[in-house]
């Protein structure tokens, strides 16, 4: 009879078999456990555990939810009976009340990933490396705020086969870390950022799989010797207070990449700081990427020490400031004869005379800008007149260049001329195209 039906007769009985079907069975319930576990795997946790009280068919589902980002103080979730599969990430609230408990739970989860922030005094400091202990399975752990390593005075022995990625952030630490080092056998990156080293006479970082190192913003005693056994480091980044002195005792032979950050203004007379930042750019001159700040920068032009040949270099990230900036990027210019990229961080700040002080210090056209420099950025582009020369130096002698990135913060409109000047030098050069943008350049230099 539904065959002899008008078209919108059939219609009207098509929708209201489907609906009545739909109000008699669960169509998203006979989904396959795995479809419905990835589809779950995109809420937060909280929200994929309460689908559990929806039927029956859903009470076992979130146990076998990958990836689940657990919270500490997750109770229902850390006590379910049925225990929920492997987990990659765990993270802490701001206050753990039974760390042991919790640290349990992600031994018995099999986290890979912790992240542990959270205030604690003596006891729950010893707690909580203790139990850490058992998650042989972590590939990535942080320990931020206020962990204080200088204060567990019987340090426990810690293993971490798997141990990947270590995160020191804001916790005071003293010689008795190196026993966590090494418990980690196979770690390859490590940050300790904004922390408190005690006074020691040796700081020690012995760990021979190493490969990325952070340091950045700790205060250390002048005293502090820091030795570094890291004979696999690919990348050294060191960003330090202008006014913290301390040395390295250390060869930095096989690294391939340094980023030297320092913050607060410097002085023309050179302190000890001063000095270590030039012995360690002098010791990483087989480096393939630099990075310089302002203040490194002018740290070591006011040194007026003899920069080394980079015969490895490729890629520069550099904060060109003042006639101090200007005048070391001669030199370095004139020691990277391999150099290929060439990024101006911030902006090129040139003003009167800059350009006339680029051009002596560089002592001649720079070789790798005739043979080997194939990118050029230049972030926050003014358009003042010392810019606009060195534009027309880069794409008059760069013999290979390519590519001409400008990331400029005026009105081209209103400064036609500018914008004219810049394409007509561009149209001399047979190998380069001018890109503006209007976004910051650090990818050209990250971009591999």
């Amino acid at each position: 009879m539904d065959e002899l039906a008008e078209p919108h007769e059939q219609l009207k009985i098509s929708q209201f078999s489907l609906q009545n079907s739909e109000s008699n069975y669960d169509l998203i319930s006979d989904l396959p456990d795995t479809l419905l576990c990835h589809i779950l795997s995109f809420l937060p946790t909280k929200y994929a555990v309460g689908t559990s009280i929806l039927s029956t068919r859903w009470k076992n589902l979130f146990p076998l939810i990958p990836n689940l980002l657990l919270v500490f103080h997750d109770s229902l979730l850390l006590k379910h009976p049925n225990g929920v599969a492997e987990s990659d990430r765990m993270k802490s609230g701001k206050l753990v009340s039974d760390i042991v408990s919790c640290l349990g739970a992600a031994t018995r989860l099999r986290v890979k990933n912790i992240y542990f922030d959270a205030s604690m005094g003596y006891s729950s400091g010893t707690k909580l490396i203790s139990s850490l202990s058992g998650c042989y399975n972590l590939t990535w752990l942080s320990l931020a705020r206020d962990f204080r390593f200088f204060l567990l005075k019987d340090f426990p022995i810690v293993k971490f086969p798997k141990l990947e990625t270590l995160i020191l952030d804001g916790v005071t630490l003293s010689d008795n870390v190196e026993l966590l080092f090494d418990g980690c056998p196979v770690l390859e990156n490590l940050a300790i950022t904004i922390c408190i080293i005690q006074p020691v006479d040796t700081f020690r970082i012995c760990i021979i799989l190493l490969k990325h190192l952070v340091l950045e913003w700790c205060l250390i005693d002048g005293d502090t010797t820091i030795v570094l056994n890291t004979p696999e480091l690919d990348c050294l980044c060191h960003f330090a207070f202008c006014d913290v002195s301390y040395s390295f005792a250390s060869k930095f032979d096989q690294i391939r990449g340094l980023s030297i950050i320092l913050r607060a203004p410097v002085g023309e007379d050179p302190n000890f700081n001063d000095l270590m930042i030039a012995e360690i750019v002098k010791a990483c001159s087989e480096v393939e990427s630099l990075n310089l700040g302002d203040s490194a920068m002018e740290v070591l032009h006011h040194l007026s020490l003899p920069l080394p040949i980079f015969c490895n270099l490729k890629r520069v990230l550099l904060n060109v400031v003042g006639l101090a900036g200007w005048s070391l990027f001669g030199r370095l210019l004139k020691n990277a004869p391999k150099l290929n990229i060439v990024t101006l961080d911030r902006g090129s700040n040139m003003l009167d005379g800059y350009f006339d002080c680029f051009r002596e210090s560089a002592q001649g056209i720079p070789h790798c800008l005739a043979s080997s420099m194939k990118v050029v950025g230049i972030s926050a582009f003014k358009g003042h007149e010392d810019e606009i020369k060195f534009i027309e130096y880069i794409l008059e002698n760069g013999k290979v260049l390519e590519k001409l990135h400008l990331s400029f913060c005026f009105n081209w409109k209103e400064n036609f001329d500018v914008f004219k000047r810049i394409v007509d030098a561009g149209l001399k050069s047979e190998t380069c195209k001018i890109i503006w943008l209007y976004k910051d350049l650090d990818s050209i230099y990250y971009d591999k």
